[in-house]
């Protein structure tokens, strides 16, 4: 009998031995194919993208800048057009080096550099040596023609083709990579599958030995959901070191979740720190705001708004969302509220400010995008100018009904340019305008037309406005799937009628750095 159990110890184990071998050369040539793929491929594709972003970038700095000498004939609008020569030419050598391999890249980045030549020289140069010369008026009206746009317009849509077939290309690889992990995963899966049924052909002479260690192990793991359980092991040296490996792992894996708690935590904080720390306050308006993050889980969103004096006596309010989630979307967010910002300071006209924001901003894909609502309060007038880039329209709570506002929404920003129109809606006396984010009323499986119905029946429109917002906030539940802000204005009856008795005063907070 002793020499039995022998033989088929002996046979389980080197069919054990065999699998792991064969496994093992499998796994490795797998891994070092997806380890080829990773470093050759991708290490290509992804440092073209971003060269080629800093490219584009180069270049409507450049555009920027000769338009803008062309206009105001000021040297300064020069430099970013010649810093602009000096790097594109770096830049494209790099991209031609990256993509040598590639012959559709290099047709496509060989139309980008043609196309740019085009504009620079045919456009660019004479309208920069007509301003030069003294003949600033034939540069602005071949300005006001629209060619130089179109041209650039043109060089723009090349290097987004380019930056489209780059992205394929680093899809496809990623694709490769996650097939070839992926059958690694498989093999792993294969080796246990053939290590069960080696188990079950020794499992009555090796129970004692092998069987009840390994399932003391796994009740072990089993238990090992308890915050203060710890995963152990006996019999065989291979299986206590196989539960301290499974311990091992353990750890870490609740370490990695503390980490991930904590970047979550240092990008909300972000996000925070780029809104308003606390409201300033503007004599002749009330005004409060929230911010509801999202679940943990969730992750960081893109909502945002800006609140800032424009003139004496009236007030730019800005409430946007920027489609997706993460460090990502707190970047786009961060940029499109200082370009609103930065446009609502020269000129506060909503319609103004949202068509100069569709120009600047351009995502390159169209599931990229932001809405934005912008508004200008005019508390002499006791008028609302309103302009809608695909953002949910304000609520206007007063004494005669509750109500959405009739705005009809532009296409979302970061689409193509589109020029905005505002609309002049009339205030009556001690009326509250509500400006929020899609996070206070959509939610999975209710609509969302009922939702913003809703919020225009259960506030009392003469409460204090801190209750009137948090009122709408418990209104619509605290199960939210998306971060929220929520924005309430109301203009002061008493700061008003002191206004209208002496306009030549003023008495908005006038400091552009409370928005």
């Amino acid at each position: 009998m002793r020499r039995s159990i022998s033989r088929v110890a002996f046979a389980v184990t080197a069919l054990t031995v065999a699998l792991a071998v064969a496994a093992a050369v499998v796994g490795i040539t797998l891994s070092l194919d997806a380890e080829r793929a990773s470093t050759s491929d991708l290490n290509t594709y992804i440092p073209a993208g971003e060269k080629l972003n800093q490219l584009l970038a180069v270049m409507v700095d450049q555009e920027s800048g000769e338009r803008g000498y062309v206009i105001t004939a000021q040297a300064r609008f020069l430099q970013p057009y010649l810093a602009g020569e000096r790097s594109t030419g770096q830049l494209v050598a790099e991209l031609r080096h990256d993509l040598a391999s590639d012959a559709a890249a290099k047709r496509l980045l060989h139309r980008v550099v043609t196309r740019y030549t085009v504009w620079l020289h045919t456009f660019a140069q004479p309208q920069i040596a007509d301003v030069q010369s003294g003949d600033g008026k034939a540069a602005v009206q071949a300005e006001k023609t629209g060619r130089g746009k179109a041209l650039f317009d043109s060089l723009r849509g090349s290097v987004g083709r380019l930056g489209s077939l780059i992205n394929s290309r680093e899809v496809s690889k990623t694709d490769r990579v996650k097939s070839l992990q992926q059958a690694v995963v498989w093999l792993v899966v294969g080796i246990v599958v053939c290590a069960v049924v080696g188990s079950v052909i020794g499992y009555r002479l090796l129970r004692r030995w092998i069987t009840e260690p390994i399932r003391s192990l796994e009740r072990s793991v089993l238990a090992a959901s308890r915050e203060d359980a710890v995963i152990m092991a006996s019999g065989p040296v291979e299986i206590a070191s196989l539960g301290v490996s499974v311990e091992t792992m353990r750890k870490r894996i609740g370490e990695q979740g503390l980490e991930l708690y904590e970047h979550r935590h240092v990008v909300s904080v972000l996000q925070e720190a780029l809104l308003p720390r606390r409201l300033p306050k503007f004599e002749g308006f009330e005004f409060t705001s929230r911010y509801l993050p999202a679940a943990i889980e969730v992750g960081i969103g893109g909502d945002w708004f800006n609140i800032r004096p424009v003139e004496p006596h009236r007030l730019f309010v800005a409430v946007g969302d920027v489609s997706g989630k993460g460090v990502d979307a707190a970047a786009r967010m961060a940029s499109l509220r200082f370009a609103v910002n930065a446009f609502a300071s020269e000129n506060p006209d909503p319609g103004s400010v949202l068509t100069r924001l569709s120009r600047l901003v351009n995502f390159g894909s169209t599931d990229r995008f932001a809405t934005v609502v912008a508004c200008v309060f005019d508390a002499v007038d006791r008028e609302l100018l309103v302009a809608s880039a695909g953002h949910l329209s304000p609520l206007l709570l007063s004494a005669d009904g509750s109500s959405v506002l009739e705005v009809v929404p532009g296409p979302p920003i970061g689409l193509r340019p589109t020029v905005y129109s505002s609309v002049a809606v009339p205030l009556p006396p001690d009326a509250t305008v509500v400006l929020f984010s899609d996070g206070l009323v959509e939610r999975r499986g209710e609509r969302l037309d009922e939702n913003i119905e809703r919020l225009t029946q259960v506030v009392a429109p003469q409460e204090p406005l801190e209750q009137l917002i948090d009122g709408l906030i418990v209104a619509t539940g605290t199960n939210r799937t998306d971060d929220t802000i929520v924005c309430g204005v109301r203009i002061s009856e008493a700061a008003r009628e002191r206004a209208v008795a002496n306009p030549e005063a003023g008495y908005a907070n006038r400091n552009p750095g409370t928005s």
